[in-house]
């Protein structure tokens, strides 16, 4: 039983140890990406739908999970709200905290996974990220602990897609090809098969890291937001609202047709 446990803790460490790599690597052009849209439709689309789905509280306590080079941290806290900005990413926090000296602003930031939280139960009202609960080895066990975070009334919103659920469901890696081969033409790029548009331009041998990384994840072979409304019922929420083509409000022409098989999701749940 030690050595499952062990073997187990040993398999867990070398996903972590590889998404850290990876995002780590992303790190600086995440920021530029995350800057451009400081600078464009996108700063008062996504905030507006954040504000919509809050909680209704003058002055919110945020905790951003997940929070990269800061986009949503920037975003709430430009609007009065008092910040927390969590990533497992070293590099990732360094770009935010440069992003945020840029604006002024001064927000918490702790590096440290998802699962054992530093914070006192009922210490946030708002729960915020993007692109992130796919990351997750253990994606029940961090709902729980955003649970135990929330104090009376706060909110969970994530937003997040099916991005590799090709690499499981024929069906689904035939649209994802069709995107590409779509994009192809229209761009007159030579992409090839296995790129991964989200993840913008990197090699493809980083590409083929992060599939690699991506096929021992849980959440990768799971049909979403379905298997996530099942899942944060059975940690306890109430599930307020979920909306499965969140592109439409927040993403450009370029990414709806990059992304046409994978639409953005949004769960709200308390």
């Amino acid at each position: 039983m030690e050595l499952t446990k062990q073997v187990e803790s040993e398999y867990v460490d070398e996903i972590l140890e590889g998404l850290q790599k990876y995002w780590n690597y992303r790190a600086n052009s995440y920021s530029k990406s995350n800057i451009e849209e400081l600078n464009n439709f996108k700063r008062d689309a996504w905030l507006k739908i954040l504000l919509e789905n809050a909680p209704k509280k003058e002055k919110l306590r945020v905790l951003d999970m997940g929070a990269g080079p800061g986009f949503f941290s920037i975003l709430m806290s430009l609007a009065g709200h008092e910040v927390t900005a969590v990533d497992v990413t070293e590099e990732m926090l360094e770009n935010a905290k440069h992003n945020a000296k840029h604006f002024d602003l001064d927000m918490n930031f702790v590096q440290i996974d998802g699962v054992n939280l530093p914070f006192e139960d009922n210490s946030f009202d708002f729960i915020i990220s993007r692109n992130v609960v796919w990351n997750l080895e253990y994606p029940k066990e961090v709902f729980k602990e955003w649970k135990r975070l929330l104090d009376k009334d706060g909110r969970v919103v994530y937003f997040d897609a099916n991005w590799y659920l090709h690499l499981f469901d024929e069906n689904q890696n035939k649209k994802v090809k069709e995107d590409m081969k779509n994009m192809e033409i229209l761009f007159n790029n030579n992409l090839e098969n296995k790129e991964v548009f989200a993840h913008g331009n990197i090699s493809s041998e980083e590409l083929m890291a992060l599939e690699e990384i991506a096929r021992q994840l849980v959440l990768s072979k799971e049909v979403r937001p379905a298997w996530d409304i099942k899942a944060l019922k059975e940690c306890g929420y109430d599930i307020i609202k979920v909306d499965e083509n969140m592109g439409r409000y927040v993403w450009d022409e370029k990414q709806k047709l990059e992304n046409k098989s994978r639409p953005l999701f949004m769960i709200v749940a308390k």
